[in-house]
C-alpha cells in the first residue's frame, strides 16, 4: 500500500506540474500589431455603423474585439468607459485612475487621443485584479468626428 501511495503521489505531482504548465503556456499574448489593427477596426466600425451599434459589438465578450489576453476599450473624452471587457466598468469615470507609480494613465490616454489623434501610453496594470502589476502599453486612437477614442494594449 505504501508503494502504491508513493507511485500515485509522484504521478499526481507530475500530472499537476504538466497541467499547470500547459495552462500558463496556453495564454496567448496579444501583439503590438494586433492592438493597432483591432483598434483601427473598432474606430472604422464606429464610423460605419454608429457608436451605439459598434459598442454592442465591442462589449460582446465573445466578439472580435476580445482576443488572446487583450480587448478593445472605448471611452469618451472625459474618461467615461463605454466599452470594456469587464461589463461592470461600463459607465465608470476612469479619468483619475492611477497605476502603482502614481501615473494618471487614463488621463494620458485622453491627452494623446485629443492632442495627437493616436499614440502609445505605457503604464503598470493589474492584469489579474489583485495580482502583481505588469507593464502594459496601450495604443489609443481618436475616432474622427466623435468625442470618443478606442484603444487596446499588450503586456511586455
Amino acid at each position: 500500500m505504501k508503494r502504491f501511495s508513493m507511485i500515485f503521489g509522484v504521478t499526481l505531482v507530475t500530472f499537476l506540474v504538466f497541467a499547470v504548465g500547459d495552462l500558463w503556456a496556453a495564454e496567448e499574448l496579444a501583439t503590438r500589431e494586433e492592438c493597432v489593427a483591432k483598434t483601427k477596426q473598432a474606430a472604422k466600425l464606429i464610423e460605419e455603423i454608429g457608436l451605439e451599434a459598434a459598442l454592442q459589438q465591442m462589449n460582446d465578450l465573445n466578439g472580435p474585439f476580445m482576443w488572446k489576453d487583450s480587448y478593445v476599450f472605448c471611452m469618451d473624452e472625459t474618461g467615461k468607459v463605454l466599452a470594456h471587457k469587464s461589463p461592470k466598468l461600463i459607465g465608470f469615470q476612469a479619468k483619475n485612475l492611477k497605476d502603482v507609480n502614481g501615473k494618471l494613465y487614463i488621463q494620458e490616454c485622453i491627452d494623446v487621443a485629443n492632442t495627437k489623434g493616436e499614440g502609445w501610453v505605457s503604464y503598470m496594470y493589474d492584469k489579474e485584479h489583485g495580482a502583481i502589476q505588469e507593464p502594459k502599453t496601450t495604443y489609443v486612437l481618436k475616432v474622427p468626428g466623435t468625442n470618443v477614442f478606442v484603444g487596446a494594449g499588450f503586456y511586455q
